[in-house]
């Protein structure tokens, strides 16, 4: 299972000793913790750090970079962290809830940070394709050929439309921005029905299809209906847009989608960082949330106990109140029987046998002594119901 650290404490840790002696810590290969570092964009020392600071002659500490747009601030040492692996009850009650999360950057700053980045899409065509891209074509030239050999063949090209040309065109051009900033870009379904792009740690999907596209990919081939098929829309791929970004780009009188393309690259990039934002939003919600459910379904289980061991109590109570009348009863029924037997034996025997007598006294003096309490030690006497003799 992996350790978590802010990029805060494992830039401080990679900076305080050599990375094979902090990796052997960790447990994971110095290799590996270098990937890590430079996938969270932290500095390394480098080779030779060490030994020129021995000697007062290594370069200067550089600062730690600010966290990528899109990219979380904890890192994941020695394991694999999902957003969808959450602390279970147990933890939720004993971690303390921390601050709401704040973020330096307003979604302005985010945006000119993400223009600056971008700069401008690259003017790429078809005949410069991104590797993706490629791919789509290569396969759609293996249809094409496919179809000429056999009329029977079902499985004609997709992409030879103006409109699916113009797609891969607007497409291409997306993929080469974002490659260029090392943001992954990728593709679903062979008739490219989805888009996404990784930015940092979040995955933004996105579809470019005329306003209203339909699609039935249940069919031998994809089939698309469009009311308007000669315009294209770029739409987040998202059930509830937020309102702080843009979530749709379509072609207008006079700025079609190709004029506004690196507006587009830059609103998916910020989408990246509302997401990852909303994400710690929402799971600091859902932590204050959870915490109080539980606080409350302990007090509830708490009055539950409390009632019950009132009942309890009562419930012994009445149970010894009920003992101590059983006992005394008996007891003055044990001591009637005794008073009974001796005025039996006072009387005058006319025509009864002496060991007759002597017989019955003896049965009824002992039913006497089953049915009186005393006849018992006191610690059984007291004994609690449901007790033996010496609890308590």
């Amino acid at each position: 299972m992996g350790r978590e650290f802010t990029r805060q404490e494992l830039y401080d840790l990679v900076w305080r000793e050599p990375l094979r002696t902090l990796a052997k810590t960790l447990h994971i290969s110095d290799v590996r913790l270098a990937k890590i570092c430079r996938r969270a964009n932290i500095p390394l020392p480098g080779l030779g750090y060490w030994a020129k600071r021995a000697y007062g002659k290594a370069r200067p500490q550089p600062p730690l970079p600010p966290r990528g747009l899109g990219q979380n601030d904890t890192v994941t040492v020695g394991g694999h962290r999902s957003w969808y692996t959450r602390p279970s009850d147990e933890e939720v009650v004993r971690i303390e809830i921390p601050p709401p999360p704040s973020f330096a950057e307003s979604l302005d700053d985010v945006t000119v940070r993400a223009r600056k980045l971008i700069g401008q899409v690259p003017r790429k065509s078809l005949k410069q394709p991104h590797p993706l891209v490629a791919k789509l074509l290569e396969e759609d030239e293996q249809r094409r050929q496919k179809a000429l050999e056999s009329s029977w063949h079902w499985d004609r090209p997709i992409f030879d439309s103006p409109i699916e040309q113009r797609r891969l065109r607007l497409i291409n051009r997306l993929f080469w921005a974002f490659s260029r900033c090392q943001f992954k870009p990728d593709v679903t379904g062979k008739d490219a029905s989805g888009f996404c792009v990784t930015v940092g740690d979040e995955i933004v999907r996105f579809t470019l299809d005329p306003p209203g596209t339909e699609r039935n990919n249940g069919q031998p081939r994809p089939v698309r209906t469009s009311k308007e098929p000669k315009i294209l829309q770029l739409k987040l791929s998202w059930y509830q847009p937020p309102a702080e970004i843009p979530v749709s780009w379509i072609d207008s009188a006079g700025c079609p989608l190709e004029d506004q393309l690196t507006d587009v690259a830059v609103g998916l990039i910020v989408a990246g960082e509302w997401s990852y934002r909303h994400g710690l939003i929402r799971h600091h919600e859902w932590l204050v949330e959870r915490k109080q459910e539980l606080a409350e379904e302990a007090r509830r289980q708490e009055e539950e106990r409390q009632r019950k061991e009132r009942e309890k109590i009562l419930k012994r109570e009445q149970a010894r109140r009920e003992k101590l009348f059983s006992d005394a009863a008996a007891w003055t029924k044990a001591a009637l029987v005794r008073s009974y037997v001796q005025a039996v034996l006072d009387r005058p025997q006319v025509s009864i046998s002496a060991d007759s007598l002597t017989e019955w006294a003896s049965w009824a003096l002992a039913e006497a002594d089953r049915m009186d309490p005393l006849s018992q030690s006191v610690e059984c006497v007291v004994a609690m119901p449901g007790k033996s003799c010496g609890e308590h």
